[in-house]
């Protein structure tokens, strides 16, 4: 099983938390080495809470474990079987000396809250664990570290053909044109990504549909995600670029509509408002549609064209049930 390490981080974290106490019978023989069994350093799995909270003393012992899974303890390195480290936070990096840290989290995700449709979903599951029914009845998914390993390695054998680089040069001109400026190490590891994408994809060679996931490696503050975005599907599939843009309009509608929801007045007010939203996204569903017919007859893949058409059915939903 697994050795898992969790935490929650504060500005008087100590670094003995983290990576252990300072042994006593080492300090008698002139030797400064921590007491590291449970601590991060042994971890296979690790999860920090408010990670940017993290103090300088904390700091320089992260990155080198993040980076070279390795630990300096009385002056000899130790290795750091660590899988993965995962990190959260209620709030963005703030100042140069986080810089590195931050950068060393490949995989960025925001999360926000639900939606009025997921909170039902949400409220339910939530109510089923408390009266003792489980989550949803069935058993959490799992995956060996033979599985792991093995996937690893299947990933690494994926194919990055000359046409996905030459793309990836493109996308680096133009963001940097934009004044969006990735370090050399963020694009060096992006490589991986794109080959474990391609083989979650059942693909042995990366392909220019691959590089849409780019968007959740790239960027520094929250609001380049709409351009990279947009950079992304215009260097790859053009009907992606489309359906892009496509779906900024329809969370353009779906925002408007929430707005208007909040500062109606009437029932009436309320009710015009979904109905007119719901027109909208419908005429953007039906382009939609059309785009992914011609995706079709091209031979293109879909699946991005696919994931656009399901995230505004759900905005749809989502205004459909408040007219309900």
């Amino acid at each position: 099983m697994e050795r898992s390490f969790a935490y929650l981080m504060t500005r008087f974290t100590t670094p003995e938390e983290l990576f252990g106490p300072v042994s006593v019978s080492g300090l008698k023989r002139d030797e400064y080495v921590r007491i590291t069994a449970g601590k991060l350093v042994e971890a296979e799995l690790a999860f920090l809470d408010e990670i940017f909270k993290a103090s300088s003393a904390i700091l320089n012992a992260l990155l080198k474990i993040a980076n070279e899974r390795v630990f300096n303890n009385g002056g000899q390195e130790m290795h750091v079987p660590l899988i993965s480290l995962f990190g959260a936070s209620n709030e963005m990096p703030q100042g140069n000396e986080l810089e590195a840290l931050w950068d060393r989290f490949l995989l960025r995700f925001r999360v926000c809250y639900v939606t009025d449709t997921g909170f039902v979903k949400f409220i339910r599951a939530a109510a089923a664990k408390h009266n003792g029914h489980g989550s949803n009845g069935g058993q959490p998914l799992t995956l060996l570290q033979s599985e792991l390993r093995s996937l690893q390695q299947s990933a690494s054998q994926v194919a990055i053909p000359d046409a996905a680089i030459d793309l990836i040069e493109q996308l680096r001109r133009d963001l940097a044109a934009k004044g969006i400026i990735i370090s050399d190490r963020r694009w060096g590891q992006a490589l991986g990504v794109l080959q474990a994408h391609a083989l979650t994809e059942g693909r042995d060679a990366v392909t220019e549909d691959d590089l849409v996931f780019l968007k959740h490696v790239l960027w520094q503050s929250p609001e380049q995600q709409t351009e990279i975005g947009k950079a992304l599907a215009r260097i790859g599939n053009p009907l992606n670029s489309k359906a892009v843009d496509f779906e900024d309009q329809a969370a353009s509608v779906h925002r408007e509509c929430m707005d208007a929801q909040n500062a109606a007045q009437s029932e009436e007010q309320k009710m015009q408002a979904a109905i007119e939203a719901n027109t909208k996204l419908k005429q953007i569903g039906v382009k939609l549609q059309e785009l992914r017919e011609q995706a079709t007859e091209q031979g293109r893949n879909t699946n991005r064209i696919d994931k656009v058409i399901e995230a505004v059915m759900k905005m749809k939903q989502e205004i459909a049930s408040l007219v309900l």
